[in-house]
């Protein structure tokens, strides 16, 4: 893993949700590319994504429920979710 790499400082529910989101994943995404983690199994990049994104990241992560094509280690599918619950917590 690089270190001294600059990781995001977790996933701030607060006022703009979609813009916290986005920056946040922006971060993430550079952040696996720069510490050499991107080609890591979906489980691990999920894992490190929830790692970094909060407690209350996975409080939500632990409420969804996957259809037959998704599944929970599919850091895509996660991302996704996770916006999703947030856009309508904050609705």
């Amino acid at each position: 893993m690089l270190k001294g790499s600059d990781k995001p400082q977790g996933l701030s529910f607060d006022s703009n949700v979609s813009d916290n989101w986005h920056r946040f994943k922006q971060q993430f995404l550079v952040y696996l590319t720069a510490a050499s983690l991107d080609e890591k199994s979906g489980k691990t990049k999920t894992c490190i994504l929830l790692n970094l994104a909060g407690s209350e990241a996975l409080e939500i992560y632990n409420t969804f429920q996957y259809s037959r094509d998704e599944k929970d280690d599919n850091t895509e599918v996660v991302m996704k979710k996770l916006l999703l619950a947030e856009r309508k917590h904050h609705l």
